[in-house]
């Protein structure tokens, strides 16, 4: 569960075994920069859509941390949340890899900070975010779900160094085991709803039919 289906990645032209990541075909993620002639106003749409959905994530993402500031706490334990804005970083990198996914993860973190209107926020988010991101790299051969749940632990493991930086002291790890219990609880949620998207949105993203002439 979490994987993109097969058939999904047979419509690329793709090895099916592939990394869950990266599922557009070249066209889409390159917006064919290279093409000219009869298509290229095609892969010019594609380009167009690609920023506009690009930009969309960002906006959602920036959403998604309003949304869950404004929600009461999960549990007492301090630094335990669901981690909504990490469903968009999820879906940048599996429709655009990489590149786009660290590119929104940025552009989130700092303009959420500049909402915040604090300092601190931004090494908290930039140090969790960083985790997250690199986690998501290193399982990206690994099931959706799994991957969500690994960034997650990871997002606390970089947001504690923060605090232990801060504190001046690591003693704050302690709280390592029951955030990693609730991360691998949230991460996986997220992580199917991010499964579900890209099924579910997937015609869209990629745009219809690549600019092949």
């Amino acid at each position: 569960m979490g994987r993109l289906p097969r058939s999904a990645l047979q419509k690329t032209g793709e090895d099916p075994k592939r990394p869950v990541f990266n599922c557009l075909p070249a066209q889409s993620r390159n917006g064919c920069a290279e093409k000219r002639g009869p298509g290229s106003g095609r892969c010019f749409r594609m380009k167009l859509r690609k920023m506009v959905t690009l930009a969309v994530l960002v906006a959602l993402g920036c959403g998604l941390f309003v949304l869950e500031s404004l929600l009461p706490p999960v549990a007492a334990l301090p630094g335990l949340k669901l981690g909504l804005a990490n469903l968009i970083t999820l879906l940048a990198m599996v429709w655009y890899g990489p590149r786009e996914a660290g590119l929104c993860l940025l552009c989130r973190i700092l303009l959420c900070s500049f909402f915040a209107g604090q300092a601190v926020y931004f090494l908290y988010s930039l140090a969790g975010g960083t985790a997250c991101y690199l986690m998501l790299l290193l399982f990206r051969r690994a099931p959706l779900w799994a991957a969500s749940a690994f960034a997650a632990i990871g997002h606390n493991v970089g947001q504690l160094c923060v605090a232990g930086v801060l504190g001046g002291t690591f003693s704050v790890f302690w709280l390592l085991l029951y955030l990693a219990i609730g991360a691998i609880i949230s991460g996986s949620i997220i992580g199917v709803a991010a499964s579900i998207l890209v099924r579910r949105l997937e015609r869209f993203i990629r745009g219809g039919p690549s600019c092949r002439s």
